[in-house]
């Protein structure tokens, strides 16, 4: 509602002309622009991780993808998905690995180094 309400003034506002408001238009949308940028490619950068990760678990675990298919009723097409960073897991996937590898949902996640 703030933003609405501020977008509405940013027209009428006599008190800058027209050239500043669109260099302050400008401004905004490349900074809307790049902080989309940077929250998609952090977002494929975790993708990358977490599939990495869910590889590296499943194999320490010495349990095959079948396996794990059976372990947390994840269709096996769709855990491949996860592991190759084709797909995300959702949070109820999240936590059936999260336990069948004995991990938090921080390390799942790469968000810790440790597995404790």
């Amino acid at each position: 509602k703030e933003a609405i309400k501020n977008a509405c003034n940013f027209g009428a506002d006599q008190s800058i002309s027209d050239r500043e408001k669109m260099q302050q238009l400008g401004e905004l949308v490349k900074n809307t622009f790049s902080a989309t940028e940077k929250y998609k490619k952090g977002r494929i950068e975790r993708k990358a991780k977490v599939a990495e990760r869910l590889q590296q678990l499943r194999k320490e675990s010495g349990l095959t993808q079948k396996e794990v298919a059976d372990k947390t009723g994840i269709n096996m097409i769709t855990l491949s998905g996860y592991e190759i960073g084709k797909n995300e897991p959702n949070m109820e996937a999240l936590v059936q690995l999260a336990n069948v590898y004995n991990v938090s949902l921080d390390d799942l996640l790469c968000r810790a180094d440790t597995k404790d």
